[in-house]
């Protein structure tokens, strides 16, 4: 902040950046989306904000089928209180009117707000989402 003013008026000295202690994370890729529904729906929240626009958004295949994928643009963690204890993580609790539905995560629930890719309605409660036992992903060698 205290260097904007400089910036502005084309006063500011310019320096480049040393060639030792350099470091840099590796570009997204679309597989980086990929949802893991046992995963805590806080950090299910972070990947979504994560990769959706400009990115290839974060996605999940209905029923475990590569042929029903979702990419979901925009969710938020649901009522912590609303757990749906039998539910298993992936499954879909709750579809409301507006086509926003529930999806339960490895501790409680998010809604889904913004997705493409199918149409759901109440007829899909009980069903689940899941990541087609790909691995997760790992990041090795990334700077602290």
């Amino acid at each position: 902040v205290d260097h904007i003013p400089k910036l502005i008026d084309g006063t500011a000295i310019p320096r480049p950046q040393p060639a030792e202690g350099v470091s840099y994370y590796p570009k997204r890729q679309q597989e980086d989306g990929l949802i893991y529904w046992t995963d805590g729906s806080n950090e299910i929240y972070n990947l979504v904000r994560a990769v959706t626009h400009p990115f290839h958004g974060a996605f999940s295949f209905l029923d475990d089928d590569p042929s029903i994928k979702i990419t979901i643009w925009q969710l938020i963690p649901f009522d912590t209180h609303l757990i749906w204890p039998d539910a298993k993580p992936g499954e879909i609790t709750e579809v409301f009117g507006d086509g926003s539905f529930i999806v339960r995560t490895g501790d409680t629930s998010v809604l889904i707000e913004e997705y493409d890719g199918i149409e759901l309605g109440v007829t899909d409660v009980g069903r689940r989402f899941g990541h087609l036992s790909l691995p997760r992903k790992e990041w090795k060698d990334l700077p602290r």
